[in-house]
């Protein structure tokens, strides 16, 4: 796993949701300030449908690349 993963791969509660909109996608201040609301709400997303299934979330990275490629290529 990447070495993000601790902040990505949990329960993320509707609070923290909505405080990416306006701050930082960590709550726990570690890394640098990014706005990244939609990709906090996708990591809550992934793991809400995959928890800590690795092979689930490999299989819809996968899924995901495939479908840039497709897109790139379109």
């Amino acid at each position: 796993m990447l070495s993000d993963d601790y902040l990505a791969l949990r329960p993320w509660s509707r609070a923290e949701l909505l405080s990416t909109i306006a701050g930082s996608w960590d709550p726990l201040r570690i890394n640098p300030d990014y706005h990244r609301p939609l990709e906090a709400v996708l990591q809550a997303a992934r793991f809400a449908v995959f928890g800590l299934n690795v092979r689930g979330l490999h299989l819809m990275s996968l899924a995901m690349i495939a479908g840039v490629a497709w897109l790139v290529g379109v």
